[in-house]
């Protein structure tokens, strides 16, 4: 890389021009040395007497620590953000007194030793900043630093990020349901706020070399008219004929020649094209107004208190465009623009002048678009990269999600904190950090219909109750959260209540370069651990914080189907997706989100919609599961206390199975987990109601008692496995599989209930005849089927029977 250095020295001159000294600057590594006798002078890729130390040949960084740039007339030197650099002033007197100033002062990753060396390193900001050293008896040492990203290609990624995000702006005014009217402002304080809007909006078009490439071809096929110009010459220096069309009009002082009458003058017309036409004068107007924003915007933006701004710096280089191209001869014959030519055809539809006119129309426009949230990013002397990034990647969630067939944005939704909403002719962007913001969708696809919300900077607060979206610990707030639940809910509260929410939560990881950096590697060994553990002890930074983030978001909130890291990547790199079970959700992972990267976006995009599909099919793995947990969640357990022992009642219209055994036979029973009934009575020719679909998972009591006697439970209780129609012979070979004596065979009915149960736990007796009497619906040796707040009734009566007896 022919501007780029590993250190960097820049001489220190008296006032009388001799030398004192070298200030260097050099990259933080373990073998930093800011000697600068290494460095050497290097044609003109340096300014002179500046002296630079290459890089090694064998360095396979895309980007050098230290480049030299020029920008706006200024010697810019080029810096990496996240990268620490370390300075000092080398050969110097040791009696040289200097004094520091810099921007950098008071960052948290400044250090300076005695104003002769020190360290600093930018994080989330690119942009300017401005370094000086200054004494009595020397030059000042003026130096401006570009500090540029690590994660994106500065010169194409990085203006990609902002062009995106201009574009879509742009896409707004000019989409079909956008305001049908602009608001002009012609107040001067109102004008000075919205120069940022309008120089945005132009620094989106004009690129470095769109405006010269749109002008190109405006000069290949130009527009011109063609006009005439008459006068009256001798006849004989005519040098067209048309007057043989008019004779009459355009030949005059007749004389006799020989006999003849012949003109003595003729009108002579004359034909040329001409490029001062309406559409010709309407881009020199254009390019003009331009130019006076630029112009402003360097007046009021050049410098922010007392630096050198990014913003000033940026509209100086496009102010220096704009007056190369001002400056070509096809503009020297147009004219000034008299009157607005927007119905002109030639403007409207010709390659290069619609383009002109549209951006001309957006700078206009800007007064209808307002962003508060543009200012986090782009004002002052740098740009808070971090927090760009966080509004393309919602920017570009937006317009992926737009473009998923099926789904359509909702149009009947103006709920609050609309990510774009209109108000009196003028658009508002509501998308600013700590500000909720969210777009809204309905997606119509194979199964449910669905409602989808994306939100940005959702808080999901802690909430006591299991059922409704939040946490259950602390506050958190996921950047980016995706909401969806069935379109037949008219709120997602009121899907919550019913336990048809799911949340995917999204977050923007700026900081990390690769998945190692987000997750850690995939193979760590437990001293590694050991070692992630110690370090973020000491210094704040696990290199698998962000994957315990993620887990913790799955964990902590409510509804959670998954939570993914967003970052820049490589643009090889692929999406890590690791799923909890076999299906897409629930799960963690990390996916790339690059500009210029389209297959990202697009992997994104069928990411999303494997993940609405998964919603719609009411039959999968973990739609059974969420609505078992919202079961059990939907109860609150109850504690229930009897003779000084406590039992939980996890819900209390939870299943259960009252069966009656043999006394004698109820230990065998307890002890092997199993245990059987009659399916049908002989007696009474009734069959047994219950419903086995239920019954699985329920509470299994079991009872003994006599016919017609009090019906007592066997103080234990169990989980019921599974519940089988059997035959008689089927259940006498399920009992001799099982060593078990023939007196536990069946020896009545054809056709038998058997119960398989696990989990028995004791459990004081209690008085079931109640539940015998109201349940029964065969003999006493068939099953009752109940419910536990009838169990609790139950208790609640024997408890009160043995006080009574007491």
């Amino acid at each position: 890389m022919e501007n780029g250095f590993q250190r960097l020295a820049i001489p220190l001159r008296r006032i009388d021009g001799s030398a004192a000294g070298w200030w260097v600057i050099e990259p933080s590594t373990s073998q930093v040395s800011l000697d600068p006798d290494k460095c050497e002078t290097t044609g003109n890729s340096l300014p002179p007497t500046w002296k630079g130390l290459k890089e090694a040949e064998d360095n396979n960084s895309a980007v050098a620590p230290i480049e030299i740039s020029t920008r706006a007339g200024i010697t810019c030197i080029r810096l990496l953000e996240t990268h620490g650099y370390e300075w000092s002033v080398e050969e110097a007197p040791n009696d040289m007194a200097l004094q520091l100033s810099s921007s950098l002062k008071g960052t948290r990753f400044w250090k300076e030793k005695r104003g002769q060396s020190g360290s600093f390193k930018v994080v989330n900001h690119l942009g300017l900043a401005d370094f000086k050293l200054e004494g009595t008896d020397i030059q000042a040492l003026d130096l401006q630093f570009e500090f540029v990203s690590r994660k994106f290609d500065f010169d194409s990624e990085y203006r990609r990020l902002t062009e995106d995000i201009a574009d879509f702006c742009q896409q707004l005014l000019l989409s079909w349901d956008a305001p049908t009217r602009l608001r002009f402002n012609v107040d001067p304080n109102e004008a000075h706020k919205l120069l940022l809007e309008q120089f945005l909006f132009l620094k989106s078009f004009m690129t470095q070399d769109r405006l010269s490439r749109l002008l190109e071809a405006i000069g290949r096929n130009p527009h011109s008219t063609l006009i005439k110009e008459s006068e009256w010459v001798p006849a004989a220096a005519a040098r067209s004929n048309d007057y043989m069309w008019d004779p009459c009009r355009m030949l005059r002082d007749w004389r006799q020649n020989n006999g003849k009458r012949v003109p003595g003058e003729v009108m002579d017309i004359r034909k040329s094209d001409t490029h001062d036409t309406a559409p010709n004068r309407f881009i020199k107007f254009a390019l003009a107004q331009f130019r006076q924003i630029c112009s402003d915007v360097c007046a009021q933006r050049w410098t922010e208190n007392n630096k050198t701004s990014t913003l000033g710096m940026e509209a100086k280089e496009m102010l220096d465009q704009i007056d190369g191209l001002l400056s070509r001869r096809f503009f020297n014959e147009v004219g000034r623009m008299q009157r607005l030519p927007l119905d002109n055809q030639t403007l409207q539809k010709r390659e290069g002048y619609r383009e002109v006119l549209q951006a001309w129309l957006l700078t206009q426009a800007a007064t209808s678009l307002n962003w508060e949230g543009e200012r986090d990013c782009y004002e002052g002397a740098t740009r808070d990269v971090a927090t760009l990034y966080e509004y393309w990647i919602f920017i570009q969630l937006h317009q992926i999600l737009s473009s998923i067939p099926g789904l359509a944005p909702d149009g009947e939704d103006f709920g609050p904190g609309r990510f774009i909403s209109e108000s009196d002719g003028q658009l508002t962007i509501n998308l600013k950090q700590g500000c909720y913001s969210r777009s809204s969708y309905i997606w119509i696809g194979t199964g449910t219909t669905l409602k989808v919300d994306l939100q940005y900077e959702r808080s999901f607060s802690s909430s006591s109750s299991a059922t409704q979206s939040g946490s259950y610990s602390r506050t958190f707030r996921p950047d980016y959260t995706i909401s969806i639940f069935p379109a037949s809910f008219e709120s997602e509260k009121q899907a919550e209540a019913a336990g048809k929410v799911a949340h995917l939560h999204l977050d923007a990881k700026y900081r990390a370069e690769d998945i190692s950096a987000v997750f850690g590697r995939k193979e760590i060994s437990e001293e590694e651990i050991s070692d992630e553990k110690l370090e973020s002890k000491s210094e704040r930074s696990y290199r698998r914080g962000d994957l315990l983030k993620m887990h913790t978001y799955n964990d902590a909130l409510r509804h959670t189907i998954g939570s993914y890291v967003l970052y820049p990547g490589t643009k090889t790199e692929a999406a890590e997706k690791m799923p909890k079970f076999h299906e897409i959700a629930p799960g963690v992972g990390a996916m790339v989100m690059k500009p210029e990267n389209l297959d990202c976006l697009d992997a994104i995009r069928q990411f999303f919609l494997e993940v609405f599909n998964h919603q719609a099919d009411l039959f999968s793995q973990y739609r059974y599961l969420s609505d078992t947990n919202h079961q059990t969640y939907s109860d609150a357990p109850e504690c229930v206390e009897q003779f000084g022992s406590k039992y939980n009642i996890a819900r209390k219209n939870a299943p259960c199975v009252v069966l009656w055994l043999r006394k004698d036979q109820e230990p065998i029973f307890k002890k092997h987990g199993f245990a059987y009934c009659r399916a049908i009575s002989e007696e009474h020719k009734r069959t047994l109601n219950l419903n086995l679909s239920i019954e699985v998972g329920s509470e299994f009591i079991p009872c003994g008692g006599g016919q017609g006697a009090t019906k007592l439970g066997y103080c234990w209780r169990a989980k019921v496995k599974t519940a089988r129609f059997i035959s008689k012979e089927q259940l006498k070979t399920y009992i001799k599989e099982r060593g078990l004596s023939d007196q536990l065979e069946p020896r009545s009915v054809d056709h038998y209930l058997l119960f398989e149960f696990a989990e028995a736990t004791d459990f004081k007796e209690i008085d079931l005849t109640d539940i015998y009497r109201s349940k029964q619906s065969g003999s006493k040796y068939m099953a009752v089927t109940c419910q536990w707040i009838d169990i609790l009734k139950s208790i609640e009566k024997t408890e009160l029977n043995l006080a009574a007896d007491s």
